[in-house]
């Protein structure tokens, strides 16, 4: 099942039209905003004349999201978004034309073992129908396919963690077709831990900050970052630093660095937690026997 989402604006000169291929089963989301600074009252999302689903707003503006699960069956059918007025003036917004088809025009081959080398998504269908191809990677703007419908996805400004991959085909006649949404999950870049390892820290500067990145990569500077404020900066080897932690009072915290590649890329690492103890260094010292 994929869940193909569609913008439905807020009110202009006229409706806004879209056309989507769906399988049966597939959840068509509508998103949307407007209010009573535009006059309407209402919204609603119908199928040939019946009212599928509405939304009243709570507030000057408001955002509305409706949900269609597309039935069994194949062909073609249209919902509209109608807005309403306080005097009964109905207002046609968008068209959505949905083609229900018993197979789909697109299908991806499994994802390539994620590495920072780019990823090459590869087709294992294209339908003859299908005059062009794009990929989506998160919310990045799209990628074009190469001739033989292949997506390349350009990881080399990706940082580590979950990503989302999707494509899109359209085939002659104008209908979408987006695929089932894809997973995948890159190792960070870098890693920062403080040395020795402490969980308590004394007031006034953070023990030496150790930082290491992946094999190949190397950073054009690294900002060390406790809670949201940027403490230190690196921007050569050794990378390793003292931070300090002037006016921060008893708590605890949370360090992590970014790092900028020679590309501009930005990269995070994974946070290290620490608590900090408001004390001077000789009462710590003395306290602590350090």
């Amino acid at each position: 099942m994929a869940t193909t989402n569609v913008l439905a604006d807020s009110i202009d000169a006229g409706p806004d039209v879209d056309k989507i291929a769906v399988m049966p089963g597939d959840v068509i989301e509508i998103h949307g905003t407007y209010g009573h600074s535009e006059g309407m009252e209402s919204c609603a999302l119908m199928i040939k004349r019946s009212v599928l689903a509405s939304h009243i707003p709570t507030s000057g503006v408001d955002q509305y999201t409706f949900t269609y699960t597309v039935p069994p069956g194949t062909g073609f059918t249209t919902l509209d978004i109608v807005y309403a007025s306080s005097a009964k003036r109905y207002m046609l917004v968008r068209k959505i034309n949905i083609e229900v088809l018993a197979e789909a025009p697109l299908t991806l081959g499994p994802m390539p073992p994620a590495t920072y080398a780019d990823i090459a998504v590869k087709p294992t269908k294209v339908a003859s129908s299908v005059i062009g191809i794009q990929g989506f990677l998160d919310t990045d703007a799209p990628i074009v396919a190469d001739a033989g419908g292949s997506i390349t996805l350009p990881v080399d400004k990706v940082d580590g963690g979950a990503h989302t991959f999707y494509a899109q085909s359209i085939d002659n006649q104008g209908y979408c077709y987006r695929t089932p949404s894809a997973i995948f999950s890159l190792p960070c870049r870098v890693k920062v831990w403080i040395s020795p390892v402490v969980t308590i820290t004394k007031i006034g500067q953070l023990n030496p900050v150790y930082i290491k990145f992946i094999p190949g990569f190397t950073p054009a500077s690294v900002n060390y970052i406790v809670g949201t404020d940027t403490l230190g900066t690196s921007t050569s080897a050794p990378w390793s630093t003292k931070i300090p932690l002037p006016g921060y009072q008893t708590g605890d915290y949370t360090l992590y660095a970014t790092a900028t590649s020679t590309n501009g890329a930005h990269f995070k690492s994974d946070p290290v937690s620490f608590h900090l103890i408001n004390e001077p260094a000789d009462t710590y010292n003395a306290a602590h026997k350090r």
